[in-house]
């Protein structure tokens, strides 16, 4: 599938919460460098999983993306729940 310029840095602007630093197809690249690039940050990781990974992710003005605040929330979520995860099991090994 492919996208035209505008389409892909109105939807990189509201993706990465960051205007474009310029109109060059360079600064979109870069920006879809950024969003691809998640190694360390499961914040990143969920951000990248919900706006490329999903059988529904797509790219365009319509899409209705999380705000940036939303994926840190999303990831105290995941991160207690994993947190109990890790202790349920941890009990369970040793008894």
């Amino acid at each position: 599938m492919s996208y035209g310029l505008d389409t892909v840095q109105s939807w990189l602007e509201r993706v990465t919460s960051y205007e474009m630093p310029s109109a060059v197809d360079s600064a979109a690249i870069a920006g879809m460098v950024d969003v691809l690039h998640t190694q360390g940050c499961f914040a990143l990781s969920i951000r990248y999983a919900i706006c490329l990974g999903l059988s529904t992710s797509r790219i365009g003005d319509d899409v209705d993306l999380p705000a940036h605040l939303e994926y840190a929330h999303s990831l105290s979520f995941l991160r207690s729940h994993w947190i109990s995860m890790s202790k349920e099991q941890v009990t369970t090994m040793t008894l």
